[in-house]
């Protein structure tokens, strides 16, 4: 009996009978004892050996136990012979014997053999073993890597998309910096900034102007300085104020009774006027009169001809007014900006005069309170001055800010651009690269399609490594030999057989072999009875009939035998 070296499957089988009459089949046993030896080693005891009984009924007495305690033969052996010693209570004792061998093709499998070599599917490889030193140089080409090979390497890695993707980016930002930028003074550029001297400038500008409101508040100043030392109030003010208007109009009145005179006294002569006739009858006479030249000494006029003397006055009115008015023109804005300074400071100091009481302090008092104010309006020139400062402050460390983000900017988009230049694009829309590495394990079975690794790319010591441990032809052909010898031994061993079995063929007395032996299996093997008495009787092996019965006398002669062979 051969069992496969490593099976822990398989099952002997031996038969039980009785330790007394070494015949009968013993059946229902348990608890047995196993004892092993494998070529020549020491006997060992099963541990926990596994036995079925068969079929008590059909195959009394069988009994099968499992082979699954050392069944691996040594390293370097082919067979290796193992001894069983089975023993249990009521059972004879077992002895039995099998060989364990070391396959040379799997069980159960065919082996494909072709010009000298054996076929064979790999499917497994070990870890690391497509390595770059296992593939040869251009051995897999484009074509013979799957797409999602391409993508796996591409996962990652910075495509010419994505590099498009951080220019498109780039430009937007740079774009919209420069949007900003723009807006600045010079367009970034920054060189019209408020300078020391643009500072200075507006400062001067500023105290020139606070020194022109002084002097108007001085002005006033000096107004109220003449102011008595116990003024009227609001109230008398303005019935003052009343009555100078009175006056006013009184003298105008006057003054154009008398000029309304002067259309009857003067007429025009041309392109000059003159004293009517009636006006000089009506003239004083002797030496108290005036004469044309006395009228106009009287009148201050230095010219005979009062027309030249009106359009020289009306020229120079008219000169003056024009220079007053570019220079009220060319100072609206500071005369609006006074103006407004003016109003509101004439009425914060009417809020004040408001609160004077009807007896005011006297001159000292009013001009220690223009010192306050004047002291206020210092404090504001001095707050104007720190806060213009702290503005130029501010701007000037703005536009070193500035400076340092227009030069940062400059320096990465550098950067960034000395990268990109190194970049080549040999295909369209796709960046020329080096692979220096692959991960372990990255190259998988599903990641290399089908058919993709062809004969022609493996390299000859792949060929060699992969048929390492395979079935060469040299070792083909030795088991050719042995197969043949083993076909040889069978013809003859089969042969052999046969001339038994042939024999097994002819009839004995009329009996054919199969009755034949029935009976002498019964008389040799099967029960007996009477063998005392003068009739014995020989059972059938199964007990199922007497197959032999003789007459018999006491020195055991038969006289009369009867056989039952069916």
């Amino acid at each position: 009996m051969r069992f496969q070296s490593g099976v822990t499957d398989q099952y002997i089988y031996f038969v039980a009978v009785d330790s007394t009459d070494l015949k009968t089949r013993e059946t229902g046993l348990s608890s047995f004892t196993v004892y092993r030896s494998r070529n020549g080693g020491a006997a060992a005891a099963y541990t926990t050996p596994t036995i079925n009984e068969t079929d008590s009924t059909n195959m009394p007495g069988v009994y099968e136990l499992l082979l699954d305690e050392d069944m691996t033969i040594d390293s370097g052996d082919e067979e290796q012979e193992v001894m069983l010693h089975i023993t249990a209570a009521g059972m004879a004792p077992v002895t039995l014997k099998f060989t364990l061998f070391r396959p040379k093709i799997t069980a159960g499998e065919t082996l494909t053999v072709a010009s000298g070599q054996g076929r064979a599917d790999v499917y497994a490889m070990q870890a690391n073993v497509l390595t770059a030193a296992a593939i040869a140089a251009d051995a897999i080409t484009a074509a013979k890597v799957a797409a999602d090979v391409t993508t796996e390497f591409q996962s990652g890695l910075a495509t010419a998309a994505a590099l498009a993707t951080v220019d498109d980016f780039l430009d937007t930002e740079i774009a919209a910096i420069k949007a900003v930028t723009d807006l600045l003074p010079d367009a970034g550029a920054l060189t019209s900034l408020a300078t020391q001297a643009s500072v200075n400038t507006i400062d001067d500008l500023l105290d020139t102007e606070v020194a022109a409101i002084k002097t108007v508040v001085d002005a006033i100043k000096l107004s109220t300085d003449n102011l008595p030392g116990d003024p009227a109030d609001q109230s008398v003010l303005a019935g003052l104020i009343s009555t100078v208007d009175d006056f006013v109009d009184t003298e105008v009145a006057a003054i154009k009774a008398v000029t309304d005179k002067l259309d009857t006294a003067l007429e025009l002569d041309g392109a000059v006027y003159r004293f009517t006739t009636n006006a000089l009858e009506q003239s004083p006479t002797g030496a108290g009169g005036l004469d044309a030249a006395g009228v106009r000494a009287a009148v201050g006029l230095a010219s005979a001809n009062l027309d030249t003397q009106l359009t020289a006055i009306d020229d120079l009115i008219d000169t003056e007014v024009a220079a007053i008015k570019t220079v009220v023109d060319s100072n609206a804005t500071k005369l609006d900006t006074i103006d407004d300074f003016l109003d509101t400071e004439i009425a914060a100091i009417k809020a004040k005069t408001d609160n004077l009481p009807t007896d005011p302090a006297d001159a000292s008092d009013i001009a220690a309170a223009f010192a306050v104010t004047n002291g206020k309006i210092d404090a504001v020139d001095d707050l104007l001055d720190t806060e213009v400062a702290a503005i130029k402050t501010v701007v000037d460390s703005n536009a070193t800010k500035l400076d340092t983000i227009d030069d940062f900017l400059d320096t990465e988009v550098a950067a960034i651009k000395a990268k990109t230049d190194q970049l080549t694009f040999g295909t369209a829309n796709r960046v020329d690269a080096q692979v220096y590495g692959v991960e372990t394990g990255a190259i998988t079975a599903g990641a290399i399609a089908a058919d993709a690794i062809g004969a022609s790319e493996l390299a000859a010591d792949a060929v060699t490594e992969i048929q390492s441990g395979l079935a060469t032809a040299a070792s083909i052909t030795t088991l050719s030999d042995k197969v043949d010898t083993i076909d040889d031994f069978l013809d003859t061993e089969i042969a052999a057989i046969k001339a038994v079995t042939d024999v097994l063929g002819i009839s004995i007395d009329g009996l054919t072999q199969t009755q034949f032996f029935r009976l002498i299996g019964a008389v040799l093997l099967g029960k007996a009875s009477g063998l005392a008495t003068t009739t014995a009787v020989y059972r059938a092996l199964d007990d199922s009939k007497d197959r032999v019965t003789a007459t018999v006398d006491v020195d055991g002669n038969r006289s009369a035998v009867t056989l039952v062979s069916s």
